[in-house]
């Protein structure tokens, strides 16, 4: 009798779910520090155009710093398409830090409220874009 072949699902191996989301991590980490650099030229020339004084400069980086965040949460909740609050949170941690250390190293190390402010403005929107990236419907 002639043997019948049978097709065999491969699994996917650990190895490139890991190298996959290496390439997550770093084309978020990207994504984001592009998408602040962006939304901050752009508040900028608005906070000129506008003239206003010195005391927006607070809100304007928070702006920037949130919209940059729920990007890269939106793109990872794209990518992953589950978990939208995890993956948002996950892997635009380290984007995150960078733009915490920024701030940091701008106002010369000191602490205080805005900092605060700002780290959870940066999480709670790096969460809800990857909650609404999850959820997000395609309509036709």
């Amino acid at each position: 009798m002639p043997k019948i072949k049978t097709k065999t699902k491969k699994r996917s191996s650990s190895s490139a779910n890991s190298s996959n989301n290496k390439d997550i991590f770093l084309k978020c980490l990207i994504f984001s520090l592009a998408c602040y650099v962006i939304v901050y030229l752009i508040s900028c020339s608005a906070a000129l155009i506008f003239d206003l004084n010195d005391n927006y400069d607070f809100y304007v980086s928070l702006i920037s710093f949130s919209s940059a965040s729920f990007c890269s949460g939106f793109y990872t909740g794209i990518k992953l398409r589950k978990n939208g609050l995890i993956s948002g949170l996950v892997f635009t941690l380290p984007a995150n830090l960078i733009l915490i250390l920024t701030c940091l190293i701008i106002s010369d190390f000191k602490t205080d409220i805005t900092l605060l402010i700002t780290a959870v403005a940066l999480l709670v929107s790096s969460a809800l874009g990857g909650i609404v990236a999850v959820n997000k419907r395609h309509r036709r």
